[in-house]
């Protein structure tokens, strides 16, 4: 028995240590697992960030630029800057082999991306939405080209270059085809017609310019870094680059339609409106191409070319009237030139009214405008009255023609200085015109010889006053003649001038409304302000002149006598004022 637990217990061991080498060996082979799967991930990561995946070789090796291509164009992007960052490790072979790989097929994806947009950009339509797709396709391949910003550079020249000839062409079409089945129609059709034909041209260039700039913006700026302030701002410049070399091509087919459009000769008026509708066009696309962009440059200069027509046409227009040597009618009425010049100014005026031209702006327009219309008018009104009218008459000639004038532009809140401005000449041929009435009434009633003499007396003895005050001593009147003593200021000679002006403005129809009494061509005055005026005026002049002799006649001073003014019959001033203020009135 005891032999036979020995022999167990010598297998006992015997398996004990097999036992504990199969569990020596099975550590060994977990930890060589344990090994082999860490190698395994840094394999696949390693294969992950620095190798292509079969299907993205295979993409990156066809001729077709897709959302695969531009895919595995990125993970390339990727493998590039992992492998300098691999670089500055202690695995610089596997760092450097990896970058080769990248680089030699960086530069060949690179061509392809390039070639891809030079060949899209120019077929791509701006305004058909079906071409979406194609055009996300396009923008994310301009978007890889970031990478590289000499053939960023030169996509954006390539992309302009395509636009610009695609553009030309389907401006050619607009002018000469019309859209899509006749719809709209041809634009040279109303080539005969200046104003539609630079108008149709100037809104189909104005909406061509809007969906490019869309398109343009969508291919460079899009999904761009917003918080990269310097990246941001080089694509919006970038893009306005390109949007200025397509539309540069519009400057010389363009101008070269408006200035055959121009050789027909034109109203001025349509010259006028031609000009202010290019300086809209050229206000409005300087906001979307910039400030020194040519086409908005180009247009000014049309609307340089069609103010000159403008003023040399008007300067044309006022040299006819003046040749024409047509002058004042009878009734004093402005002449024809005054009044074909207002309806022209006054469409003028609508026309500058109606733009979207700032108010200052309108200001400085309608100043230059005025200058060229109305002070050749008024010259040549003024050479018209003076040579064919008597004094009188060129005052309310030249009345009625600068309140012609100013009519049209009263409507307008910018022309107000010039308004300001007639207004004033136009008083003061009002005034002229009352001092030379007022003179011709009272010779009419006998009373401008005293009138005269009343003045002059008037006149001398301030003159005495201010002598006796400069030298000190006390009032003298040595030099004193009474006005009773002075030729044609006696009794009966007052006396036959009152009556004769009492005749007059007691005998018309109505008291104070004797046509003998009312100022020469005063109802010529087609202002109705400045007729009553003139005659409230004049009549004052009556009233103040009959009041000055009643004041003359009751002085003691001038020897008349005790019962003067009934021996002269003189009538109350107050009342003889009240006649002629209504009778003013009476007769508006």
């Amino acid at each position: 028995m005891q032999s036979d637990v020995d022999k167990l217990t010598a297998r006992l061991s015997g398996a004990r240590s097999g036992a504990s080498k199969v569990v020596a060996q099975t550590s060994q082979l977990r930890a060589k697992l344990s090994d082999s799967e860490h190698r395994a991930a840094v394999s696949g990561a390693f294969l992950q960030r620095f190798v292509l995946s079969p299907d993205q070789m295979t993409a990156l090796e066809s001729d077709t630029v897709d959302a695969s291509f531009l895919g595995a164009l990125h993970k390339l992007e990727k493998i590039h800057d992992n492998s300098r960052v691999l670089l500055r490790m202690k695995n610089q072979r596997a760092g450097l082999e990896a970058l080769e790989f990248a680089a030699t097929k960086r530069e060949e994806a690179y061509e392809k991306v390039f070639r891809f947009v030079q060949a899209q950009c120019g077929t791509l339509d701006v305004d058909a939405e079906e071409q979406e797709e194609e055009a996300a396709l396009l923008r994310q391949a301009i978007r890889a080209l970031r990478a590289r910003p000499m053939l960023l550079r030169f996509c954006a020249e390539e992309v302009g270059s395509a636009r610009r000839a695609s553009l030309v062409s389907r401006f050619v079409s607009a002018l000469t085809k019309g859209g899509p089945g006749g719809m709209p129609r041809p634009i040279e059709l109303h080539a005969h017609d200046p104003m539609r034909y630079t108008n149709d041209m100037l809104a189909w260039i104005h909406q061509a310019l809007a969906s490019e700039k869309e398109l343009t913006n969508r291919l460079f700026t899009a999904d761009a870094n917003e918080s990269d302030e310097r990246t941001k701002s080089h694509n919006e410049e970038l893009a306005l680059k390109v949007l200025n070399t397509v539309f540069d091509a519009l400057c010389r087919p363009f101008r070269i339609r408006f200035e055959q459009a121009l050789e027909q000769t034109l109203p001025v008026v349509v010259l006028y409106r031609l000009a202010s509708l290019l300086e809209f066009y050229a206000s409005t696309m300087s906001q979307l191409l910039g400030r020194d962009a040519a086409l908005p440059e180009m247009l000014m200069e049309c609307n340089s070319i069609a103010m000159y027509g403008f003023f040399s046409a008007w300067k044309s227009k006022m040299e006819s009237f003046r040749v024409a040597g047509i002058g004042p009618s009878e009734d004093l009425m402005p002449p024809v030139a005054v009044n074909q010049s207002m309806t022209r100014l006054d469409e003028i005026m609508a026309t500058l009214d109606a733009s979207l031209t700032p108010e200052d702006a309108r200001q400085g327009q309608i100043s230059a405008v005025l200058e060229v219309i109305l002070n050749p008018l008024q010259a040549l009104c003024e050479s018209m009255s003076t040579k064919r009218l008597a004094a009188l008459e060129q005052h309310v000639f030249m009345a009625n023609c600068i309140d012609s004038m100013r009519m049209p532009l009263m409507a307008y809140s910018f022309a107000t200085s010039r308004v300001e401005q007639l207004t004033k000449t136009a008083d003061v041929h009002i005034d002229h015109y009352i001092r030379l009435s007022s003179v011709i009434v009272l010779r009419r009633c006998g009373l401008a010889d005293r009138a005269r003499i009343l003045s002059e007396a008037k006149q001398a003895a301030a003159d005495t006053t201010r002598s006796e005050k400069d030298e000190g001593s006390s009032a003298s009147k040595g030099g004193f003649i009474p006005l009773s003593k002075v030729a044609g200021m006696d009794a009966e000679a007052l006396s036959i001038s009152v009556k004769n002006f009492y005749a007059m403005l007691f005998g018309g129809s109505t008291i104070g409304s004797s046509e003998a009494l009312q100022p020469p061509h005063v109802s010529n005055i087609t202002n109705v302000r400045a007729r009553n005026r003139a005659r409230a005026a004049v009549a004052e002049i009556l009233a103040r002149t009959h009041t000055e002799i009643y004041n003359a006649v009751q002085d003691p001073a001038n020897q008349y006598g005790p019962d003067a003014v009934s021996a002269v019959g003189l009538r109350d001033p107050q009342k003889v004022e009240l006649i002629l203020s209504n009778g003013h009135i009476g007769s508006r």
